[in-house]
Order: structure tokens, then C-alpha cells, then sequence
């Protein structure tokens, strides 16, 4: 053994347990070889900074995920520490750290050396929770199983079979990180294969809901930057011309979003008041701003392989009527793997009509509601039930699998916007490709129903149009999806394709 390598194993073991992005950063400084021993030409004196900078550097991260954790969770957490975790939280949000850091911190937050450290802490309860997140995925397993040997997958879709993990090792954000490989690969082999632009591409995502008679909501116009505006300015001035033709909705609530930024952290879709908040100059900056971004995914794993793509989308403007007037609405992460939903994280409450003011519950397809502490414990969230009581799940869940089957897609979170008394007024307000929610206990076991229908591959490939592009109808979800069913069909739509 040369000097220098007594003790590299053990440094080659606590190399392990750190973030993939942080091993590979060390690995690229050349402080030790790929079998985690030092090089040849370091001696202990390096091998002991680099195991006392990588400790600091664990109680770091460690530190930053508990407070981050802490700033995002409902209840009576302490003050002072939800204080210093939102603090911290937009520390991270803000762009502050490192990219590398803050993909390593994401990837920490979800993998299961983080969970194996909150139960070994947690006790008893987190255990409770685990296990019982575990007793739902098995009575669900064997009907995810029989949709997806009936699912119809485009051919651009089955690309992910092969980079995704073993089922039994699979991560939520690994599958992720093997859907963006597939679409790279995609795209390199078949340029017109673009399937990614269903999400990635705002305005894209809301003329395929509309060419598919997904409820969803209205808006003024598109302008982009390929189709005549290449400069913000005459965007704007055809959004105001647009929106001043209505007097009624020019003076209530506009939402303002843009078509090529998917990333929540540039806030790229916001509301202002009226149309007179629209023209004022600060709004007008703003727009001209993200409108010349060229947007990146700093924050997550696969960010790097998505960029390049997102990237190629032309800029966009789309102003929107809001779904319900000045109130905010409750709003639903559904996820939806083949073509069945596995669960409803409730995003945003309904505070604004008087309802709940928790966020963060899960609703599972049973009806029962469970929501996590930050040691991933389970409680039980009675102030959500008005979701489940008043009867807006079949609604929604009925919403995600359309989204899910016009597109033909193996994996997919549909948002859906809820009007607290109206369940029949659900509507779809956007989807994701790659969900960053909090799943909690759900992660991984959402995750090995992915990868396990792509393991056995029973499912019917199919050859379509790029998945943005598919256009079944106005008619399509209210005739051949849902089938004109009065119960879980808004009255409207019932009276218009149906009678």
C-alpha cells in the first residue's frame, strides 16, 4: 500500500453516503480515485482535511434539509424554527448556493438514506407511517398492474424502458432523471420528437387540453416569439389590446403566465388586478424580463438534461381569466401512473372560501386523508375532508386519468383546480413530467409502480403525433372518455356534447 491510501476504505465508504452530485464534484477536483482511495500523490494531511471538509459538509446539508423541511410544514411547528427554515429556504430558493449544492440537497431529501435516518429518529410513529404508506402500495399494486397491461404508450414513451432503475431500487427522482434521459435521446435520434413540450411549454400544454375538451381555463391569448412578437414589447401591446376588448373580465383579476418557463422558482406566472395593474410599468418590466430568460433547472438532478431542451422553446405570453375571480382556489397534485391516480396532495386548501388552512395532505383513492409532520409521521387531516365530503374527488380524479389517457403517457401530475361547494367546477390548471412535491413515504413506492410497468413492458406502444400535438376533439372527454356520466361531467359540458 503506497502512503497515503491506510484508511482510504473507510473514506471510500463515507464517500457513499453523500449526494451523487457532491461525489462527482470531489471526484472532478482529482482529491481521490474512482474506488474512493486517495491519489498516490496526497498524503494524510489531505486525506484528513478533505474527511473533516466532507463532515462539515454533511451537517450542512443535513442542517439546511431539516430547516427547508420545516419552513414548508403546516401545523404548530415551533415559530423560531419555521422562521429560520423560511429564511433558509429562500436563501436556497433565491439561487444563492451552489447548483451542485442545491441538487444535492433535493437529492439527500428524498433518497432512502434520508428516510432510513428519519425513522431510525422518528421511532415507533414514523415507522407506523412507513409501514402503513407500504400496506396502500400493495393493495393498489395489482391495479396499477392490470392498467398498465391495457395502456396505450407512444413509441416516444417506451424510450424510457430503457434507462429506467430495478424496480426494487428505483427512486422518485431517478425515474424522473431516466424520463429526461429518454427524451434527450429522443431528440437526438428524432428531432420532431418533442413530446416534452406538453409540460415544458405552458401555452403548448393548454392548446392540447382544448383540442382534447379537457376543462381548463380560458384565456385571452397567446402571443410568441416565433409566431410574430420575437420582441416582448409587441407581445405586451397585443395582451392589453386583447384583453381591453371585454370590459367585464379587463376589470377583474388577470393571471399572467409564460409559455417557455416551467421552473417554479422565476415566479413566471402571477396575477395582477385588473387590466390598468397590467399595463403599470413594474408589470411591464417583469414580463419584458422572463420574456428574453433562457430559463435553467438549477435545483433538481435531471435540470441538466431537461435545460438544453427547455431552452429551445420559443418565448411566450399567455394572459388568463382566473378560475375563480379574485379567491384563490384549492388546487390538487394528482399523479397519475398508468392511466390510474395513485394519490392527491392538496397544494393549496381553500383558505380563501373559509376552509382549511393546513396544506400538504394526501388524499388516497380510498377517501382516507393523511398528512406528514416533518419526521414524516402520520396524522390524520380532518380539516381537508371537505374535498372528499362535498364530492369533488371523483371529479378530479376523473381529470387527471383523461389528461393522462388523450396523452397517452406512462407517468404524469394533472393540477386541478377545486371551487369549494361546486365539485362539478373542477378544472385542470396545468401538469408536470417532473413533480418536485412532497411525497413523503409515497416517493419511492410511486417510483417502483413506474419502473415496474416498464419492467414487464405489456403495455401497447403506439405510433402518434408528439403528445402536445394530439388533437382527439373537443367532444373527446365528455364522449369517449368520461362517456356523457351526468355524475362527473360538468353540467355545461353534459349540454353541450352530450344531449
Amino acid at each position: 500500500m503506497q502512503r497515503g491510501d491506510k484508511g482510504a476504505p473507510g473514506l471510500a465508504r463515507f464517500l457513499r453516503f453523500l449526494p451523487l452530485s457532491v461525489r462527482r464534484f470531489i471526484l472532478k477536483q482529482g482529491w481521490v480515485g474512482t474506488s474512493g482511495h486517495e491519489h498516490p500523490s496526497t498524503g494524510g494531511a489531505r486525506r484528513s482535511c478533505l474527511t473533516y471538509c466532507c463532515g462539515c459538509f454533511g451537517v450542512f446539508v443535513a442542517t439546511i434539509l431539516v430547516l427547508v423541511n420545516l419552513s414548508q410544514q403546516p401545523g404548530s411547528q415551533d415559530p423560531n424554527s419555521r422562521a429560520i427554515g423560511a429564511r433558509v429556504y429562500q436563501f436556497y430558493r433565491g439561487g444563492a448556493m451552489p447548483k451542485w449544492l442545491m441538487i444535492g440537497i433535493n437529492e439527500f431529501g428524498q433518497s432512502r438514506r434520508y428516510t432510513g435516518f428519519l425513522e431510525a429518529k422518528g421511532g415507533s410513529a414514523v415507522s407506523r407511517a412507513r409501514m402503513d404508506a407500504e400496506a396502500y402500495y400493495e393493495k393498489q399494486f395489482p391495479e396499477f398492474m392490470a392498467a398498465a397491461s391495457q395502456w396505450e404508450l407512444t413509441r416516444s414513451m417506451a424510450t424510457v424502458a430503457k434507462y429506467a432503475p430495478k424496480p426494487a431500487v428505483a427512486t422518485w427522482y431517478g425515474m424522473i432523471t431516466a424520463r429526461a434521459r429518454a427524451y434527450a435521446d429522443n431528440k437526438r435520434q428524432h428531432p420532431t420528437w418533442d413530446d416534452y413540450r406538453i409540460e415544458k411549454d405552458k401555452c403548448d400544454m393548454y392548446e392540447f387540453m382544448e383540442a382534447n375538451g379537457l376543462p381548463c381555463g380560458q384565456w385571452a391569448g397567446i402571443w410568441r416569439s416565433d409566431k410574430g412578437y420575437p420582441d416582448p414589447d409587441q407581445a405586451i401591446a397585443q395582451a392589453t389590446t386583447a384583453v381591453a376588448r371585454n370590459k367585464t373580465t379587463a376589470a377583474g383579476l388577470l393571471v399572467v403566465k409564460m409559455c417557455h418557463i416551467s421552473m417554479g422558482h422565476y415566479d413566471s406566472s402571477f396575477a395582477v388586478k385588473n387590466l390598468d395593474a397590467l399595463k403599470q410599468q413594474s408589470t411591464l418590466d417583469r414580463i419584458r424580463s422572463l420574456y428574453t430568460i433562457v430559463p435553467t433547472d438549477r435545483t433538481r438532478s435531471w435540470g441538466p438534461i431537461f435545460d438544453p431542451m427547455t431552452q429551445s422553446i420559443p418565448a411566450g405570453l399567455m394572459v388568463q381569466y382566473p378560475f375563480s375571480g379574485n379567491l384563490e382556489p384549492a388546487e390538487l397534485k394528482i399523479e397519475v401512473i398508468w392511466g390510474r391516480a395513485y394519490l392527491a396532495l392538496v397544494d393549496t386548501s381553500g383558505y380563501a372560501f373559509g376552509k382549511c388552512t393546513n396544506e400538504g395532505a394526501m388524499i388516497l383513492r380510498d377517501g382516507s386523508i393523511v398528512s406528514y409532520d416533518s419526521a414524516w409521521a402520520a396524522h390524520p387531516e380532518p380539516c381537508s375532508n371537505w374535498i372528499v365530503s362535498e364530492g369533488h374527488m371523483k371529479y378530479a380524479w376523473a381529470l387527471a386519468e383523461g389528461f393522462a389517457k388523450a396523452a397517452k403517457i406512462d407517468a404524469v401530475r394533472v393540477d386541478v383546480f377545486l371551487w369549494p361547494g361546486h365539485p362539478e367546477r373542477a378544472t385542470v390548471n396545468e401538469c408536470s413530467l417532473s413533480s418536485g412535491a412532497m411525497y413523503k413515504w409515497h416517493f419511492h413506492l410511486m417510483a417502483q409502480l413506474w419502473a415496474e410497468g416498464h419492467k414487464r413492458q405489456q403495455y401497447t406502444v403506439v405510433d402518434t403525433k408528439p403528445m402536445q400535438k394530439i388533437a382527439n376533439g373537443k367532444d373527446w372527454y365528455s364522449k369517449k372518455f368520461v362517456k356523457c356520466q351526468r355524475d362527473i361531467l360538468h353540467p355545461d359540458l353534459y349540454n353541450r356534447y352530450c344531449k
